[in-house]
């Protein structure tokens, strides 16, 4: 069951999917059709989901109604088949998501390094840390500067 997004408790499980590129808005309407449809699928499940910055998808699930292994792979399969329909990557964490101006950038570590070399980010630039874990900690730590991320160790 879909509920708000705003609604979920502190601890309920957040999963992160950044898109390597911006998604277009025919993009949205079939991104939207497939997570209602995935809850759809295990109404017993109650969460929430937003789709920020046209780059990241964010679901939530209560921690009432955590995910078994089964509908942990089914939305996996949800995921990847848009993967394979847009042709993009949402499963890779390992990139560097960061803001430059207004626009979200998408990054390999190496290239992200060079970046720093080069004085293009700081470590005051804004990453995602699209390794949280629950709505608190996405709330609080998603937006982050650069050296109090994940990526802080490379300055």
């Amino acid at each position: 069951m879909i509920v708000d997004f705003d609604k979920l408790n502190d601890t309920s499980r957040v999963f992160i999917f950044p898109a390597e590129r911006k998604l277009y808005p025919e993009e949205m309407d079939v991104l939207k059709s497939e997570i209602e449809g995935f809850f759809e699928s295990h109404p017993k499940h109650v969460g929430g989901y937003q789709i920020l910055l046209n780059r990241f998808i964010i679901l939530c699930i209560s921690e009432t109604t955590p995910l078994g292994l089964s509908e942990n792979d089914d939305l996996i399969e949800v995921i990847l088949s848009l993967e394979k329909k847009w042709e993009i990557s949402l499963l890779d964490k390992v990139k560097v998501f960061f803001k430059q101006g207004e626009f979200v950038q998408c990054k390999e570590i190496r290239e992200f390094k060079k970046l720093i070399k080069s004085n293009s980010v700081s470590p005051k630039s804004m990453i995602f840390n699209n390794f949280v874990h629950n709505k608190f900690e996405f709330e609080n730590n998603w937006e982050l500067t650069a050296e109090e991320s994940w990526v802080g160790h490379l300055f």
